[in-house]
């Protein structure tokens, strides 16, 4: 038993009524095929056809089958190099089937098992488990259970005590806002929803022109070309306003999803600033996907040239004149972080970034877990803190350039 994961073994198959099937090895053929190849990979003989036919009829009619249950919480495993570690670690069973159950935060594995040990006697094959174990030169003391679960442990062990190195720490940078009434943004929100409203009731009325324009003409005659040309005029421009609309519709969408984006990046920091940490939690451990930890770095190291470029479109558009419709955002919260935010803070953010970089402990993908990365709680809060204040400044920065554009394609 340990605080990581529990394994069982019991004597007998899977049930049927067990999770997902990830990996079968069921038939009869199959495990003869497996006792066959271990038996003379072993003992360099071959079976006769009477014991062959012996083989096949025990493992049609005898309970042969065990198997162990493996319990993670919160771990997801690779099956195929979980498959890989059994076969090396008990090169004498045959793994007929590996199934997976999820229950909650729970991930349970089950692998089916047939054990075999090899007689010099007139049964070649046998399939009992302690024989099986002494022959892969396993302590009469040791189970399957036991020795699953020391090679696991020492896998969880080995991360243990990867050691971070010494550097001292240099203190975060202090950051500090006001926080903005939810009230707000629901203002917001009603905005996108009154326009979206009126933006339909639009579109309705210029498909029902169009279907009297088409109408119209399906019923022309030769007699009649003139009104067909004008109804065709009128056709054509109806579709140019059906663009329009739709054109205006997707760009007050996507300036709701930045709006949206923008308002995300605030609560994180604001949730990341009022966080503090005991100093006696600073040296904790915390370990994170490499994905997460690469997009956090990324983020941190990238945010000077997103504030440098932040200040050059702010002076553009304070030059411009821009109306109420395309500033609808979170100007005034933005406006306190960054003004919060001075150029020697900024330095002393890129400077934190990079000792946290020379600080964290990399686990390569091995077995079947997935490349890991192993820092320090207090540098894994100060780099979520930097990432969302470059999702603050890097949104506002698209919504600056789409305005800046819209102006440029109106001149």
């Amino acid at each position: 038993m340990n605080d990581y994961f529990d394994v069982f073994f019991h004597q007998q198959a899977i049930p049927f009524t067990l999770g997902t099937v990830l990996y079968q090895k069921d038939s009869t053929e199959e495990i003869v095929d497996a006792c066959e190849t271990l038996y003379e990979r072993s003992t360099g003989d071959f079976l006769t056809f009477r014991e062959n036919d012996e083989l096949s009829r025990k493992v049609i009619t005898s309970p042969i089958k065990k198997h162990v249950e493996i319990q993670f919480f919160h771990a997801q495993l690779n099956w195929d190099v979980l498959l890989e570690e059994l076969e090396e670690l008990f090169p004498q069973f045959v793994w007929t089937k590996l199934v997976e159950e999820v229950d909650g935060a729970f991930n349970t594995y089950f692998c089916e098992l047939v054990p075999v040990s090899f007689s010099s006697e007139e049964e070649p094959i046998q399939f009992t488990v302690s024989a099986s174990l002494e022959q892969m030169d396993y302590s009469k003391g040791e189970s399957v259970s036991s020795i699953l679960e020391k090679r696991l442990l020492s896998i969880f062990q080995e991360e243990e005590e990867l050691p971070l190195s010494g550097e001292t720490l240099s203190f975060p940078v202090e950051v500090s806002i006001e926080e903005t009434p939810e009230e707000e943004l629901s203002e917001i929100e009603q905005w996108f929803l009154d326009e979206d409203e009126a933006e339909a009731e639009e579109e309705d009325l210029n498909l029902e022109r169009i279907e009297e324009a088409e109408v119209t003409a399906l019923a022309r005659t030769e007699e009649s070309e003139v009104l067909f040309l004008k109804e065709s005029l009128k056709r054509e421009k109806a579709s140019k306003e059906r663009v329009r609309v739709a054109k205006e519709k997707l760009e007050y969408e996507l300036l709701a999803i930045e709006n949206s984006l923008l308002v995300s990046g605030l609560k994180r920091f604001k949730k990341h600033q009022k966080s503090t940490i005991d100093e006696e939690d600073w040296y904790k451990p915390v370990r994170i996907d490499l994905i997460q930890y690469d997009d956090l770095y990324k983020k941190a190291k990238f945010i000077e040239q997103s504030w440098r470029l932040n200040r050059q479109l702010v002076t553009i558009t304070e030059k411009m004149t821009v109306t109420k419709d395309q500033w609808v955002y979170e100007r005034a919260r933005i406006e306190k972080i960054k003004n919060s935010v001075s150029e020697m803070d900024l330095q002393s953010m890129m400077e934190q970034c990079h000792l946290i970089n020379e600080r964290v402990k990399i686990r390569p993908g091995f077995l079947f877990f997935k490349p890991r990365v192993k820092l320090y709680q207090i540098d894994y809060e100060q780099l979520e803190k930097i990432s969302a204040f470059f999702d603050i400044i890097q949104t506002e920065n698209r919504l600056l350039e789409s305005v800046i554009e819209q102006k440029d394609h109106n001149r």
